[in-house]
Formats: structure tokens, C-alpha cells, sequence
């Protein structure tokens, strides 16, 4: 049968539906998109000596163009599974920039960055997820840590570092649920990483000096100094305050005098390594030893975790509800030459017994058995089991019983060096396992007709171990406050005892200490001159005594913040806080039979003071200052800090600052100064954004001056391919 030229029209354009139809559906489903962007990120490092020549810079920068590309699509159909790719393809420009040197490092694009995932089954009751990833990051890191050794050669390199890390991950997680109540949860997991640091400027050749007095004496006027090369493969030419001094062959040693006192000095080995500048003041004789060790391998750290953990979830609108979980994990890590193997079992359960009554049990067990190389290895196992039975039903009481049982065994092992044979290793191995039984019982009351509270807290343990140790100790907290109003004002009196007596053995001795606190809260608001006001007062008396000696001390306390607000858009906070500690010990012999007097300390005087103010003046623009004042014996610390959020005209992007200054005054010690400036711009146009942040710092300590400028850029642009 011929069709005619209508029907085959019809049967093109319905073939034609279905098939858009079927890619609209599938395109909806699917999905590609992803971002470009710019990464910047820069610091700048400076440190000065007081009262020297010696100075230090680095720049360091980083620059990184970035293409991120995800796509997502489900298999066949999304009861069958999800497909999920992402990948990130990024060049790297770094420069870094010591004094008057400079090097620039580019680092191509590559695909080292990806991640997969593939989810089976979603809707049925065991849905399994696979995924593996791989990354690589090329950062900077700001290590204030580091500072320290300002005093030694290109010492920056050291704060701002340049590093290379490599990661990789791979899993699986299933889930098994059997019936609305339960359900059981397992994750296999591989995942390892390696941190390389790039050296700019060979700081692989960094020497290794060490300093030591053989003798002290300030009454020299000269000094003798003994230098050790043990560089096998350089002489060493030995600078002191800029005159060249001695030239040290390689494994020979040389003698030179100086005067006592400070100086600068310099190594420069002749051939490979690094020169190495410091500061150093001689009271006498010394012993200075340059040596090398190479880095023991390229890679800084390495680190490798395994595990797998299961999860069996048991509860819903019965009595019982119940969990549990085990982990077993293999870790290594290079740096400290860590192997580590953790075993952990825990289950917890929970009863109702009643509307007003519950029935809490937790059981653990945890096994981890490690070994740190040369340094020593260790194997500790930890059981605890606790039941808690808790009643009551609304708020005005409560109460609980709790006991527990917790059990500790240590098997360690410590390695040192033979004296005699630097080729051996000794091992000192040290045993302990220890049991604890506690006790806890808690109460509280409470009226809410008086504003009555009222809590109770007993607790008993007994501590044993294989060494002959144990400490029995009982305790008791009791706490009651009372709540009431006089003319607009909310005062709530307090008083605080706790009790607590110890009985140790090997060796015997009994202790006890005893703290009562005394004290006072209140607040009102929206008074007609000061607005809201609270304040609280305390004094606490702590007594502790033994065999030895009687400890007490004393603490009042007041405290009082006052925040008024001024036609909706200006506020005023102020805060006041005075403390003042007292001390007083008496020393006891004979088995306390004997008194020997009295020892006190001086009382020590502590206030803070601060006030802070806020302005709106506009829906789009808030400023703020304060200042705090901080004083204490010796010590007296003045801190400024203004705040301004507002918007950039035109663009009308969020723009955030922040200017903190401080200043400390140490008895005996020069000012100390503190000086931060942070600011923050963020856009946001369609697709486009840009986060821009900056940071200012510097500090100005007794001997050095530290100052860092850090700035953070980027600008990326969103795309959707479909």
C-alpha cells in the first residue's frame, strides 16, 4: 500500500516529535557546565632586627588560570544509577623574590585533578556508591611558626613556603535497609597523600650549625671560640661583624678570639652550600660545629589511610532503640615513620521503661597499635561500659544514675641510642593497665512560680592499677539559685559548693579541696537613661590542702555592660570589669603536725574596661569603634579596633574593612605594638564574581619586627553547556 504524501508528512513530523522529545528529556537529566577563573595569591614578607643591620624580605606570588568541567547524567534511567564527572585543568605561574633575586616557575596545564562517581540504585533498599579521585594542589603557606629563626641567612624562605601536594581516594559505600527500623551502612576506604616543598633558592643546601658554651663568664673581654667543619667537600670562611676571620678546611677545625659580647657572623662554605648569617652574643668559651644533612627524601610527608567501617542502625516507634558501629583503620605516614593499625567496636543502646523513665547502655572497645621508628611503639587497649537510667518528665525535676567501668592497658616500648654502640638501639618497655569505677548521681529541682533552681551532684571513683597506684575520690556539687524582679530589675542570687576528698596510695596520701561561690546576677532593659544594663558579682573561695601544705585563694569578681540605642540608628556599648585574686599558703611538716607559717603571694589586680560605638547612618553603610583597655600586674595592653561595611558606588559591591591596633606595656620590657588591617570586596554580576581580600600585619616585638602583606584574588565566570 502506497501512503500518501499527507500521511508521510504525519509519520515524519511524529518521528520528528519523539525524537526531540527523547533528547529534551535526556538533556534535561544531563548536565555540563563548569566555571573558568583566575586564581591570585601573594604574600610579601619583612623582618628587621632592633638595634643591627640585619634585614629580610621575600615575595612570593602565585598565579593560576583554572578550567573546572562537570557533567552528570544518570544510566539509562535514575532507578538504575547516576554517573558524576568533574575534572579541573589548571597552569600555574609562580615567582619568589629574596632581597634583590628573583625566579619565576611555570607549571603547565594537566589533567592530574579528577573525580568520579557512579551511584547503583538509588531507589532500592541497597543502594551502592563507587568513587575515585585523584588531586593536586599548588599552594602557598604562610608558617608564622617559623619566625624564629629570623637570625639566620634567608630565614623568609621558611615563613613563606611553596608546596606540591598529591592526593588520591578511592571507596565504596552500600547500604543494606531491611525493614523501616533497620538498616546496615559498610564504607571501604583507600586514601593517600604526599606533600612536596619546592625549593626556590636550594634551600636543600641549608648547613647545620650548632652552638655550644663550654664555659660562662661575663667578666671576659675576649672570648675563645672553637669552629668544627665537618663538611667533607668544603672549607668554610668564617666572617665575624663583616671581617673575614678564618678559613676552616673541610673535616679540620680552627680556633679564633673575639670580643665578648654580640656580633653578627657568617659562614660561606666555598663550594655548594648555602652561606648561613646569624646574630650571636659570647659570654665565654664555645664550641661551634657546621655540619650538612640532606633532605632524607623529596617527598616532606606521606601519608596513607585504610579503612573500613560498618554501621548497624536499629530503632523507630517501639522501646528500643539501638547502634552499631565498627572501624578498623591502617595508617602510615612518612615524616615521623608512623605505622599505626586502629580497631574500634562501639554499641549503644537506649530502653524507654516508661513515659517519665529512660534506660541508657553504651558499650566501647578500642585497640591501637603503633610504632614510630627508631622512636618507640606502643599498644593500648580501652574498654568502657556505662548504664544511665534517667526519670523525669517535664523540667521541675529531674534525676540520673550513672555507673561505669573503664579498663586501660598500655604495653609501650622506648628506643635511645646505645652509648657505647651508636649502631644499637635500647629498649625500655613500660607496662600498665589500670581500672576505673565511677559513680554519678545528679538531681535538680525547680519552681517556676519563685524562680527556684536547685542542683545536686554526687560522684564516686575508684582508680587501680598494676603498679600499686589508686586513688579513691568522692565528690559533691551543690548549686541553688532563686530568681526575682524589684521594680523592673531581674536579680538572681547564687550559691555554689563543691567538696571533693582524695585518698591515693604508693604513695599515701590524702587531699581535699573545698569551693564555695557566692554571687549575683542582674538585668534590665530599655531604660529611659542607660538602656539595657546587666551585671553580675561573685566571690569564690577555693581551699586546697594535703599532708604538704594548706592553698587558699580568693577571687571577687564584678562585671557590668551598659548598651544604649540612639534614634534606631547609633548604639553605645560599654563594658566595665574589675577582679581581684587573693592568695595565702600555709606549709605543714610532721605529718601536718607542725606549721612553718605563712606564705602569700600579692594580690593580684585585673580590670578591663571598653567601649564601643555604632553608626548606620544610611541602609547601606555601618561603621564602628571601640576601644578596651586590659590591665593586670606588670601588664598593661591598650586595643583599638573600627570596622566599616559599606557598598562601592557605581558597582554597589559589598565592601568590608577592618583596622585593629594594640599596644603592650611589659614591666622591664620595650612597647610591643600590634597593627592589622583587613579588607574584603566581593561582586557578584550574572555569572561573574570576584572576591578580593587583603591583609596588613605587623608586629613589633621586643627584638624583631615582623611585617606581612597578604592578598587573595578571584574572578571566575559560571557557563552551562547544557
Amino acid at each position: 500500500m502506497r501512503r500518501s504524501s499527507a500521511q508521510w508528512a504525519r509519520q515524519v513530523a511524529m518521528t520528528t516529535f519523539l525524537t526531540v522529545s527523547a533528547v529534551a528529556t535526556v538533556g534535561a537529566e544531563t548536565d555540563l557546565g563548569g566555571d573558568l577563573s583566575v586564581d591570585l595569591q601573594s604574600y610579601d614578607y619583612r623582618a628587621s632586627l632592633r638595634d643591627t643591620s640585619l634585614k629580610f624580605s621575600v615575595n612570593r606570588t602565585r598565579s593560576s588560570h583554572v578550567l573546572n568541567l562537570r557533567f552528570s547524567t544518570p544510566l539509562i534511567s535514575d532507578s538504575l544509577g547516576t554517573l558524576s564527572l568533574s575534572t579541573r585543568v589548571f597552569g600555574t605561574y609562580f615567582v619568589s623574590k629574596v632581597d634583590q633575586f628573583s625566579i619565576g616557575t611555570y607549571i603547565r596545564p594537566n589533567l592530574e585533578t579528577y573525580n568520579g562517581q557512579l551511584g547503583l540504585f538509588p531507589h532500592r533498599r541497597y543502594p551502592l556508591l563507587l568513587y575515585h579521585g585523584k588531586a593536586r594542589d599548588l599552594s602557598l603557606r604562610y608558617e608564622p611558626n617559623n619566625r624564629a629563626d629570623v637570625e639566620i641567612v634567608q630565614p623568609q624562605l621558611a615563613v613563606i613556603r611553596r608546596y606540591n601536594t598529591l592526593s588520591k581516594s578511592t571507596g565504596a559505600m552500600w547500604r543494606y535497609t531491611v525493614s523501616d527500623q533497620t538498616a546496615l551502612l559498610t564504607e571501604l576506604r583507600d586514601s593517600r597523600q604526599q606533600s612536596y616543598r619546592a625549593y626556590d633558592f636550594a634551600e636543600e643546601r641549608n648547613i647545620l650549625p650548632i652552638f655550644t658554651p663550654l664555659t660562662i663568664n661575663p667578666l671576659n673581654t675576649v672570648d675563645t671560640v672553637t669552629i668544627v667543619n665537618r663538611l667533607g667537600d668544603a672549607d668554610l670562611m668564617i666572617l665575624v661583624d663583616d671581617i673575614v676571620r678564618d678559613t676552616v678546611p673541610a673535616r679540620s677545625q680552627s680556633s679564633i678570639v673575639v670580643d665578648s659580647g654580640q656580633h653578627v657572623c657568617e659562614f660561606i662554605p666555598l663550594r655548594y652550600y648555602n652561606a648561613y648569617r646569624f646574630r650571636i652574643t659570647v659570654r665565654g668559651a664555645m664550641l661551634w660545629q657546621i655540619d650538612y644533612k640532606p633532605p632524607a627524601t623529596p617527598i616532606d610527608q606521606e601519608q596513607r589511610n585504610k579503612s573500613a567501617t560498618a554501621s548497624f542502625v536499629y530503632g523507630g516507634p517501639g522501646r528500643l532503640t539501638t547502634r552499631s558501629f565498627l572501624e578498623v583503620t591502617e595508617q602510615t605516614e612518612s615524616f615521623q615513620e608512623l605505622k599505626a593499625n586502629l580497631t574500634s567496636l562501639s554499641n549503644a543502646a537506649a530502653y524507654k521503661l516508661s513515659p517519665v523513665a529512660n534506660l541508657d547502655l553504651l558499650t566501647t572497645y578500642s585497640g591501637n597499635n603503633s610504632d614510630i621508628g627508631t622512636l618507640s611503639s606502643q599498644y593500648n587497649k580501652s574498654f568502657l561500659n556505662s548504664t544511665t537510667v534517667r526519670y523525669g518528665g517535664d523540667n521541675r525535676f529531674q534525676a540520673s544514675l550513672m555507673h561505669s567501668y573503664n579498663r586501660n592497658q598500655s604495653n609501650s616500648i622506648t628506643r635511645s641510642p646505645d652509648p657505647t654502640d651508636s649502631t644499637r638501639l635500647i629498649e625500655t618497655p613500660i607496662n600498665v593497665a589500670s581500672n576505673l569505677n565511677s559513680l554519678v548521681n545528679q538531681l535538680s529541682l525547680s519552681s517556676r512560680r519563685f524562680g527556684h533552681r536547685l542542683s545536686i551532684k554526687n560522684t564516686v571513683s575508684f582508680l587501680s592499677d598494676n603498679t600499686g597506684y589508686g586513688s579513691d575520690q568522692f565528690a559533691s556539687t551543690v548549686t541553688n539559685s532563686v530568681q526575682f524582679q524589684y521594680r523592673r530589675v531581674t536579680i538572681t542570687p547564687q550559691v555554689d559548693v563543691r567538696y571533693a576528698y582524695d585518698v591515693r596510695r604508693s604513695p599515701d596520701q590524702k587531699a581535699s579541696e573545698l569551693e564555695s561561690k557566692i554571687g549575683f546576677r542582674g538585668e534590665t532593659y530599655r531604660r529611659r537613661l542607660l538602656g539595657d544594663v546587666q551585671f553580675r558579682g561573685e566571690y569564690t573561695m577555693r581551699r586546697r590542702s594535703d599532708s604538704r601544705q594548706v592553698d587558699t585563694k580568693g577571687l571577687y569578681a564584678f562585671e557590668g555592660t551598659v548598651s544604649r540605642k540612639f534614634a534606631r540608628n547609633y548604639r553605645v556599648f560599654v563594658l566595665v570589669s574589675q577582679q581581684l585574686e587573693t592568695f595565702k599558703t600555709k606549709v605543714m611538716v610532721d605529718g601536718g603536725q607542725a606549721d612553718l607559717g605563712q606564705s602569700t603571694r600579692p594580690n593580684e589586680r585585673r580590670a578591663s574596661y571598653k567601649v564601643d560605638l555604632q553608626a548606620s547612618p544610611s541602609k547601606n553603610l555601618m561603621v564602628s569603634a571601640g576601644v578596651m583597655l586590659l590591665t593586670q600586674p606588670g601588664t598593661n595592653v591598650v586595643r583599638w579596633i573600627a570596622n566599616l561595611g559599606t557598598q562601592v558606588p557605581l558597582i554597589k559591591a559589598p565592601f568590608q574593612s577592618m583596622l585593629s591596633t594594640e599596644r603592650r606595656k611589659i614591666a622591664g620590657l620595650p612597647d610591643q605594638t600590634n597593627l592589622l588591617l583587613e579588607s574584603k570586596v566581593t561582586y557578584q554580576f550574572r555569572h561573574i564574581s570576584v572576591v578580593f581580600k587583603h591583609s596588613y600585619s605587623r608586629e613589633k616585638l621586643v627584638n624583631v619586627t615582623y611585617g606581612i602583606n597578604e592578598i587573595e584574588a578571584r574572578i571566575s565566570r559560571q557557563f552551562e553547556v547544557f
